[in-house]
């Protein structure tokens, strides 16, 4: 119409305006309202209206503004689209800006638009602007109730929420679904657990149970509870569900390491006719790459061991054969959490090859390549990684930063790390506390304690994670006294030690010889902060006692192991027996290390030298001769 000249009546326009609209065809829309010559109240609505559905907040902000400038007496009905484009944006200052806006147009709210002000605050994170508007309520709705315990469990206020909740119901208002899936949200650690059933009952009690959107919530909230069982129940007596409820399975079991649990939750999915979605398969291989071994450091990221390549690798290369059949290869989200799978399981090469052929890439893509290298090596790809990602224009975050810190470290490269840190400064990150704690580890790793030093004593603030870095690098570099110091220092400050501050300071008593010392730490943790020996712990003390020459408490320790002892503290043992020459010791630790690997020449060599040393040639020579016969090496053996 708007070609031939012709342009109908107002009406007529608006009906036009808003079948565009209606059939989401957002452009045609804009530009018909564009070429209208008049337009009224109803003409904004609409447009607003259209921006609001798509989700288009900004383009939709800016069409008020215009409205504002063009004079346009918004109503009430206008002002509940703008209320909804500005919780969308989570703007507070232009929320606070239309709500001053209604006020000085003398709008009479009602309760639907007081409601949509309440859940505006609430997105934006002003739950006190929030409550004002609430208090302020003539007349309150169930929407009204859940705008604002949706509010509160979003931002953490769990118990007020529940608090909102009782008095709901002592005001005759009865919840809905939306009222208890705000409220499952709120309840996501195992210490929730008692109230996630809570909960559960009171949904059974209002007949909810067998909703689709609750039961998915119910099982959501279970699994991130830590009771995966609690979440099977569920989903088992669950009458409908949809593709969200099987992927919220699957997560729960990701989540817990449960890789064959979740590809058996597919497979059923599959067989009940539910064609599988991205989310889908972004469980799936989180449940590869969380069933893979995970050791925490005290810092940085935690630190994978991969499974040498063996059953969840094969899993995570099935559902990589799955995703390429359902054409999803080239989604961003599923490439990304394929190379978290193939890094965490440990092929880089893998990785690599998905990376490589990922049409689009954002800041998450290439931080996985930065860890993946960081994490297996060769580390100086990790680098040049990161000059491909600047190259590409993507602006590296806070955890590109962390990984390639950690690269550094793993490379043990002075000059690296001072290159890393550079161009962490120009960034603007020095000062974040995980950054910076992860500087302290790497400069120690380094081998540059007065670096590590130096950025510890400039952080504004320190955390467990900074302390026990610094305690840990002072004692490896043999600062024991220092390492001690910072130990009482950190307690005095009022944090309290974990399992990995106690490993730094057996380290630093073991490096100085402070044997009373260390044995006084290794009986205090559990003692006076419940925390119990790990097999690493009685390592330490192994290792202390037996450079000490306390070789039968070492061997009492190594007995009083939580654990069977690995080949590194019976191989501390050994070293500790032939400084000392104790021929007894030294042969027990020899039979169990020759249990581990018989062929091991270490071994071998160490007995020797300790039967020479102390003159013992009638068992020495017998040994030559075994090491001959079975094709082991003679290397520092004279």
């Amino acid at each position: 119409m708007t070609t031939t000249g012709f342009m109908p009546d107002i009406q007529l326009s608006n009906v036009i305006l808003n079948m565009y609209c209606k059939c989401g065809s957002l452009s045609n829309a804009r530009q018909f309202f564009d070429a209208m010559k008049e337009r009224d109240m109803i003409s904004w609505t609409l447009m607003l209206g259209g921006y609001t559905k798509k989700g288009r907040s900004k383009e939709g902000f800016e069409l008020y503004e215009q409205s504002q400038v063009a004079g346009v007496r918004c109503d009430r009905i206008m002002y509940v689209s703008i209320v909804s484009i500005c919780a969308s944006l989570g703007d507070v200052r232009k929320g606070k800006a239309v709500h001053t806006d209604i006020k000085k147009a003398g709008i009479a709210t009602d309760v639907i638009l007081e409601s949509n002000l309440v859940h505006m605050y609430a997105k934006c994170g002003s739950m006190k602007l929030a409550h004002e508007v609430f208090d302020k309520m003539v007349e309150r709705n169930v929407v009204s109730w859940n705008a604002m315990i949706a509010g509160l469990a979003q931002n953490g206020d769990t118990e007020v929420a529940f608090e909102l909740f009782q008095q709901m119901q002592h005001e005759n208002v009865q919840p809905d679904r939306i009222t208890f899936t705000s409220l499952l949200g709120a309840c996501a650690s195992p210490e929730a657990l008692k109230l996630g059933h809570w909960i559960h009952a009171k949904i059974i009690k209002a007949g909810l149970e067998a909703d689709v959107h609750v039961g998915t919530s119910l099982v959501s909230m279970f699994a991130k509870c830590g009771s995966t069982q609690d979440a099977r129940k569920v989903f088992d007596k669950m009458v409908v569900r949809n593709v969200v409820s099987w992927n919220a399975m699957i997560n729960g079991y990701a989540e817990h390491g449960q890789c064959d649990d979740a590809i058996e939750i597919f497979h059923l999915m599959q067989h009940k006719g539910f064609k599988p979605n991205s989310g889908t398969f972004i469980g799936l291989l989180k449940a590869c790459a969380k069933h893979t071994s995970v050791q925490k450091t005290g810092w940085g990221p935690a630190r994978s061991i991969p499974a040498a390549l063996g059953s969840d690798f094969k899993q995570g290369q099935w559902v990589h054969a799955n995703i390429i059949q359902a054409g999803l290869e080239t989604d961003l989200r599923v490439g990304n959490a394929l190379i978290n799978m193939f890094v965490k399981c440990g092929s880089i090469q893998d990785a690599q090859r998905v990376f490589d052929k990922m049409e689009v890439r954002d800041v998450i893509s290439w931080t996985a390549m930065i860890e993946g290298y960081a994490e297996h090596g060769p580390f100086g790809k990790a680098k040049e990684v990161f000059r491909q990602m600047q190259c590409n224009g993507i602006e590296p975050d806070l955890v590109t930063f962390i990984c390639l810190i950690k690269a550094c470290a793993n490379q043990a490269s002075l000059q690296e790390a001072r290159w890393v840190h550079s161009i962490i400064e120009v960034a603007g990150f020095g000062s974040d506390l995980r950054v910076a704690t992860s500087m302290v580890h790497m400069y120690a790793k380094c081998g540059s304690v007065i670096d590590a030093r130096s950025i510890f004593n400039k952080m504004d603030e320190q955390d467990l994670a900074t302390w026990n870095a610094m305690i840990v690098g002072l004692a490896q570099h043999g600062y024991g006294r220092e390492a001690l110091q910072h130990f009482h220092q950190m307690i005095l400050e009022g944090l309290c030690p974990n399992g990995l501050t106690y490993l730094g300071v057996l380290s630093a008593c073991g490096h100085a010889g402070f044997v009373d010392e260390g044995l006084g730490y290794f009986f205090s943790m559990s003692k006076d902060y419940s925390i119990s020996p790990t097999v690493e712990h009685f390592g330490c003390m192994v290792d202390l006692l037996g450079r000490a020459g306390e070789l039968d408490e070492a061997e009492d320790f190594v007995n009083k192991m939580p654990q069977t002892p690995g080949a590194a503290v019976w191989g501390s043992l050994l070293g500790a027996c032939r400084l000392h020459g104790n021929v007894r010791l030294a042969e027990v630790v020899a039979r169990f290390l020759l249990g581990f690997d018989p062929q091991n020449a270490a071994v071998y060599v160490s007995l020797a030298h300790i039967y020479a040393n102390a003159n013992l040639w009638d068992k020495a020579t017998p040994l030559k001769k075994l090491m001959e016969e079975r094709g082991i090496k003679e290397a520092g053996l004279s």
